[in-house]
């Protein structure tokens, strides 16, 4: 592989894909990985959210292996160096050594199970999988928002069956165009929107240059952020069971994801105006008031707060990395 080694997990499986990199090298995520409990040692809610956004179709696609080979001047084999040395590794602590000697282990033995005819679980891990994904699509712009589930998302409806001009898959490419960036000869594609931070943060700078907190621009992005409140379940809720929904997102859409920044961001600029409308004030105050309450159940037990997740600290996300 040479110099190819130098990439992390997700660049070897997206290499594989197009035939630049041997399977066999990648490290394996099989899709049993969402059936795993949540009394086991590791499974996919102690991942960071935007983790387990990208590794669950992920999963789905290192099941299926796909091969979309590319004309032969688009080939990268220059860097197929042999006897290069591999990533340079730096010095670790002893629990990240003990987690990463866990995770290579786990991945042998999940190859070699790779390798038998016999998977009973598989059907039922990929339709899972499938189901999970699937119900993460719902309010929202494309899986977790952001550019790498997207992808993955569009990747793995394409293994399970979905025909390229299924609605779905539609939806999630259009969510993915959205990302593009096109300048001159260039294109390039920006990992997410940032609509609701910009919002609350360009609110709170206008509100400190002077502006009154009834002004009419500042209400309409106040109202703006109101209707962006977060009111349906999502991956937070097995943190803290039996909190109402409540916060906000970092884009345009993205309800199963709130987040604490963004949440105390918008409670500083929504609590810093007034509307005169009696209605529209009252969704204001209900909105705070809700917010408030979701961001305070989030507090972890040490005093801090998480960003998706209450009390997801685990040490392991990046041992495969």
């Amino acid at each position: 592989m040479g110099w190819l080694l130098w990439g992390n997990s997700f660049t070897r499986i997206y290499l594989a894909v197009f035939g630049q990199f041997e399977w066999s090298a990648c490290p394996a995520v099989p899709p049993e990985l969402v059936l795993l409990p949540a009394w086991f040692p590791f499974h996919i809610y102690r991942m960071s959210s935007w983790s387990r956004a990208i590794v669950v179709p992920l999963s789905i696609v290192w099941a299926a292996k796909p091969r979309c080979l590319v004309p032969a001047e688009a080939n990268i084999g220059e860097l197929r160096v042999e006897n290069a040395p591999g990533a340079p590794a730096p010095r670790r602590p002893a629990r990240e050594r003990l987690w990463r000697g866990f995770f290579h282990a786990v991945d042998r033995g999940a190859k070699a199970l790779e390798r038998s005819p016999w998977k009973p679980l598989r059907r039922r891990a990929l339709s899972s999988a499938e189901a999970w994904m699937l119900a993460r699509l719902e309010k929202s712009g494309g899986l977790g928002a952001i550019f790498p589930p997207i992808v993955n998302t569009i990747l793995a409806l394409r293994c399970l069956g979905y025909p390229a001009d299924h609605p779905t898959v539609l939806s999630q490419t259009e969510e993915l165009t959205k990302l593009e960036l096109e300048e001159e000869d260039t294109l390039r594609i920006q990992p997410c929107f940032s609509a609701v931070w910009d919002t609350a943060l360009a609110l709170l700078s206008l509100r400190e240059s002077g502006l009154a907190e009834d002004h009419p621009d500042l209400l309409r992005a106040a109202e703006w952020l109101v209707d962006r409140e977060v009111r349906s379940p999502g991956d937070w809720q097995r943190g803290t069971p039996g909190v109402e929904p409540g916060g906000w997102f970092f884009e345009y859409e993205n309800e199963f994801y709130p987040d604490t920044d963004d949440t105390a961001e918008v409670l500083n600029a929504l609590s810093s105006v007034r509307f005169f409308d009696p209605g529209v004030e009252e969704r204001r105050r209900a909105a705070v008031d809700r917010g408030r309450r979701w961001q305070l159940a989030m507090q972890n037990p040490d005093g801090g707060w998480p960003a998706f997740d209450r009390e997801c600290d685990d040490e392991v996300g990046d041992a495969d990395h």
